[in-house]
């Protein structure tokens, strides 16, 4: 038995029910991106990734091995076979699968992804990124309390088209951390937990009613930097080399494109979409809740792109 998603700008068939993924009708389908299956690997792959989390000498061909869960085979950019191990737990087994297995798929069909959030208003979307604790999902849930219609959160799918840059929607279902879900008014006791990191407790939300299932153009790039030193919000623009090494420092998994052998096509790419877009640097003091000020000084600079 088979299922059938869209995520990511790509038709999927999967072997395993992923049910927060957007379902498409045989109608709506002519043609199959991605097959996910079960399956195993070759013993020789098993003994390697027994000490990595991820093992690979060919990009089109990237092991993932998480302990007691599975080991995910990610191939050619149109096919991941999962091998689960002592853990049964398909909610587990699944979160990899959603985040770092679909990573690695994109680095090898050359679609740029980063760490981020990706809101959306009108036929215009904004990214929001920054590294964990820095607040861009809880920047982007205000927003999406202020009319901002919700793309994807985590993984951050980027193309080009004509010159513009697209991001592609993921699915109706954001992660939420623990802290957060106080501050925007969740009760846990409604929601399930993210298993993918037993480190930082993140809850599940779905956010079906403000999902925008299309493509957007994006009209900007802000990166959340929290720090004990910023005594106030600013906002500052960023160019040339900078821009350059927000997009390295951003890009999901670059590790594993770099270590491997940084493909020229997959950095001009890079280097092209970061170009395209105005970026922007949001400066906030840690410890001090800031959300408004921050959403005004976002405001106010797309009002003048």
């Amino acid at each position: 038995m088979s299922f059938k998603y869209r995520v990511y700008g790509l038709n999927i068939e999967s072997e395993i029910k992923l049910e927060e993924l957007i379902k498409i009708k045989e109608n709506q389908c002519n043609h199959i991106d991605v097959k996910i299956k079960y399956g195993q690997v070759c013993e020789k792959i098993k003994k390697q990734v027994n000490d990595n989390s991820w093992i690979g000498t060919d990009i089109n061909d990237i092991c993932i091995y998480i302990k007691d869960i599975a080991i995910y085979q990610i191939k050619n950019g149109n096919t991941i076979i999962v091998e689960p191990l002592k853990d049964k737990d398909n909610e587990r087994i699944k979160s990899f699968l959603l985040g770092w297995s679909f990573g690695i798929l994109l680095i090898q069909r050359k679609t740029i992804a980063l760490h981020g959030s990706a809101i959306s208003k009108g036929d215009k979307a904004i990214i929001i990124s920054g590294k964990s604790k820095a607040g861009k999902s809880t920047l982007a849930s205000a927003l999406n309390n202020k009319g901002y219609k919700f793309l994807s959160d985590d993984v951050v799918a980027l193309d080009m088209l004509n010159d513009n840059v697209l991001v592609h929607h993921a699915y109706p279902e954001k992660k939420v951390c623990k802290d957060v879900m106080k501050v925007l008014g969740y009760d846990e006791k409604n929601y399930k937990i993210n298993k993918q990191n037993a480190e930082i407790i993140r809850y599940k939300v779905p956010v079906t009613e403000i999902f925008e299932p299309n493509p957007r153009k994006v009209k900007a790039i802000f990166e959340i930097v929290s720090k004990d030193e910023y005594k106030k919000v600013s906002i500052e623009k960023l160019e040339g080399n900078k821009k350059i090494d927000y997009m390295l420092n951003n890009i999901y998994f670059f590790g594993v494109e770099s270590s491997i052998g940084t493909r020229p096509e997959y950095f001009k790419k890079a280097i092209q979409l970061i170009n395209s877009v105005p970026l922007y640097k949001i400066k906030r003091p840690s410890g001090k809740i800031t959300i408004e000020d921050q959403m005004n000084l976002i405001e106010e600079e797309l009002s003048e792109l």
